[in-house]
């Protein structure tokens, strides 16, 4: 975000809830637009339960920080990689973003795509194994498909009936 006071937060939030819905709770640090009076407001309003971390203590969300960690020192490894000169820090930051939400956290065990949406986030490996799966299908479809018709027929056991011509 180019500015990050109250309005600014509150602007993109309206975004984030527009697409996802709203949270019950949000978890938030003592910046200056957390605890302003319009974002008391906004929580009030939208019946959103707004806690924050102690101040000037942020390890107490461990998971956050490690998240931050993890993030910067991925971005700085990709933007190294010459593979990557000529890819822009946006598209970077969605690659990292995308294989975050899709692979299981180690607390969870969950993806936090399927804690969010309920569902796994497809990914290209989904393609491939559905492109297997298809075609195991039809393997077994062309190979065991039988070579007998059966007819079966009201009153007689359905074992053993050929087709008659």
């Amino acid at each position: 975000m180019k500015n990050t006071n109250a309005n600014s937060t509150i602007e993109t939030l309206r975004e984030i809830f527009a697409r996802f819905g709203l949270p019950s709770q949000i978890i938030t640090d003592n910046g200056a637009q957390f605890t302003s009076k319009e974002f008391a407001i906004f929580c009030t309003k939208n019946k959103i339960k707004h806690s924050t971390s102690p101040a000037f203590h942020p390890s107490t969300n461990r998971a956050a920080e490690n998240l931050v960690k993890t993030f910067k020192l991925s971005l700085a490894k990709a933007m190294k990689d010459r593979k990557n000169q000529s890819t822009s820090v946006n598209t970077l930051i969605s690659r990292f973003l995308f294989a975050y939400r899709t692979i299981a956290h180690s607390v969870t065990d969950e993806t936090p795509g399927k804690l969010m949406f309920n569902r796994n986030i497809r990914t290209l490996l989904d393609c491939i194994k559905s492109t297997y799966k298809e075609k195991k299908i039809e393997d077994q479809r062309e190979h065991y498909r039988g070579t007998r018709d059966i007819v079966f027929r009201e009153g007689r056991p359905c074992h053993g009936s050929r087709l008659q011509n």
